[in-house]
């Protein structure tokens, strides 16, 4: 009946809704666990409320435990959201979405028509071993 272009579109549509919807959504519906959200929720806070995007600091002392890009992420989401929950989150989570996309990269487009995925194995295991050679 469709096409198996349109059914793939599709299933990749549907992929990416279920995964807002699941992922992405809830993001902002609990409150920062202490201490490591606080903290890197904190430091962006303080690159905005002093204008000083280069130096972190956590309670107003230096602090360059993590790179800065974690930070501008974080200060860039509290500009567009607010400085909610969900704008705390939002910048790591993005970061673990596409953290696969390097190693799929390489991958051939006719390859993706054999790739076997074993649904278990999908987050942790090397992406090489599911296209057949």
């Amino acid at each position: 009946m469709f096409s198996p272009i349109f059914r793939r579109n599709l299933f990749f549509a549907a992929s990416i809704a279920a995964l807002l919807l699941i992922y992405i959504a809830p993001l902002g519906s609990y409150p920062l666990m202490e201490p490591d959200e606080g903290r890197y929720a904190e430091i962006p806070r303080e690159m905005i409320e002093s204008g000083n995007y280069i130096t972190p600091t956590l309670n107003y002392v230096k602090y360059f435990e993590k790179p800065a890009f974690l930070y501008w992420m974080n200060a860039a989401a509290f500009h567009l959201f607010g400085e909610t929950e969900f704008a705390a989150r939002i910048g790591c989570a993005l970061c673990a979405l596409g953290a696969p996309v390097p190693e799929w990269a390489p991958v051939p487009a006719r390859a993706w028509a054999d790739v076997k995925i074993d649904a278990a194995n999908f987050p942790d295991e090397n992406f090489r071993q599911w296209v057949k050679e």
